[in-house]
């Protein structure tokens, strides 16, 4: 049965120099977290203009909290926290976002790419794209491939199973007392596409983002 309540470890290391890992190394750990955990570990990063958050969900039969602890030992975060977690509301941001009343209303646009591996290149533009992030947009990495890929590619639509990663480019606006809603819409769909258009070298296709263009 499916479990909604998981085993999760949530983590908010800051990119201050000297002091914490910056963006570029959190985008590698994140990586090689992806590329060695077992299946019942999905690790997730979440890039907002500040603090970056790592979450480690245990997905199977098995997982526990303590089973999570392994996780807790790279950088300095200034949270990190083991509890049980709505994984079905975490996962939800990759097509929703933080509102799905914003989706709605035409307040967000969302591109992403997919890839099969992620060398130290992709993650430097990943890192960049995450320190430039505007002020209402995230950057979602999410896991791929696991048990989806024992599954044939041309058994269903979803057709790249064998992919890693899953880099979401999630890109909200909202109108400010100094800045219209068209100026700050420009700006956070113009730093999406930035991103997308930098990883496409390392790009094997796009899934679930559905846009214009």
């Amino acid at each position: 049965p499916f479990r909604q309540m998981v085993p999760s470890l949530q983590r908010v290391p800051l990119p201050i120099p000297f002091l914490c890992p910056s963006r570029e190394e959190l985008v590698k750990h994140w990586r090689d977290n992806v590329e060695s955990a077992p299946r019942d570990v999905y690790p997730m990063m979440v890039c907002t203009p500040m603090p970056t958050i790592e979450v480690f969900h245990g997905v199977g039969d098995g997982a526990t909290l303590e089973s999570l602890a392994a996780y807790e030992s790279f950088g300095r975060p200034v949270v990190s926290e083991r509890k049980e977690r709505d994984f079905f509301s975490e996962i939800s941001w990759d097509s929703l976002g933080p509102s799905s009343t914003d989706n709605l209303a035409g307040l967000y646009y969302p591109t992403a790419s997919l890839l099969k591996e992620m060398p130290d290149e992709a993650c430097k533009i990943i890192a960049d794209a995450a320190r430039r992030c505007p002020a209402s947009a995230t950057l979602i990495l999410t896991p791929c491939g696991g048990a989806a890929a024992d599954v044939p590619k041309d058994a269903t639509a979803v057709y790249h199973r064998d992919v890693k990663f899953w880099i979401v480019a999630a890109a909200g606006w909202k109108a400010s007392t100094f800045r219209s809603e068209a100026a700050a819409r420009e700006e956070a769909v113009a730093w999406a596409r930035e991103l997308r258009d930098a990883l496409m070298p390392y790009t094997c296709g796009r899934y679930g983002m559905l846009g214009e263009d």
